[in-house]
């Protein structure tokens, strides 16, 4: 803090000061000793407060992800407002696998306070893409009832589950194979993936 010593009406220099350098958040006690035509020591306690983290400017490294199945982190950087780049803060990631809207919760520590949260998003996989794989679909042997698959579908060396990553769809699949009939088997992509695989 800027020191001011009076005499009266008269603002004096003959002193010197102590504890006046600090540059932390805290509690401090500055000590003010008289020096020349005055004598006396004066002790003052001051504060300096931490700096709220609200204040700040918050980037996330990404915005958006697509779904992987594994967890998302993006890189965080807290800047005050004169630009300069800091570190007080630690990270909490929520909601940061599945599809939808993730969390990211910085809270201050040290020279920051308070705790605010930003957002980025997980999007769907398309069932497409070449990193999915789709296997057992086969032709089959006509026997005048339904014809059904059941493809092994993995992303990742994980299969996928019916009915809760994919659902398929079958159409004209009780009658051979002709010029008016063509079986059909639908895969839609369902909650964490997207997109529609048709394979005849």
């Amino acid at each position: 803090p800027e020191i001011i010593v009076k005499y009266g009406d008269t603002i004096i220099e003959d002193y010197k000061v102590t504890g006046n350098s600090n540059t932390n958040a805290g509690e401090y006690i500055v000590t003010i000793e008289a020096e020349g035509n005055f004598k006396g020591t004066i002790t003052e306690k001051y504060t300096i407060n931490p700096y709220n983290i609200n204040d700040c400017e918050i980037e996330l490294s990404n915005s958006s992800y697509i779904y992987s199945g594994s967890e998302f982190k993006p890189d965080v950087t807290v800047k005050l407002n004169n630009g300069l780049i800091i570190t007080d803060f630690k990270v909490e990631y929520k909601n940061n696998i599945n599809v939808g809207t993730a969390v990211v919760v910085i809270s201050g520590i040290g020279n920051i306070s308070g705790e605010v949260s930003k957002n980025f998003e997980i999007l769907p996989k398309n069932i497409t893409d070449e990193e999915i794989i789709v296997k057992g679909i086969s032709n089959k042997i006509y026997t005048g009832a339904e014809i059904k698959q059941y493809p092994n579908i993995s992303y990742n060396n994980v299969s996928l589950v019916e009915n809760t990553d994919f659902e398929i769809e079958y159409i004209d699949n009780i009658n051979i194979n002709s010029a008016t009939n063509e079986p059909r088997v639908i895969i839609k992509g369902i909650n964490n993936y997207s997109g529609t695989i048709t394979q005849t």
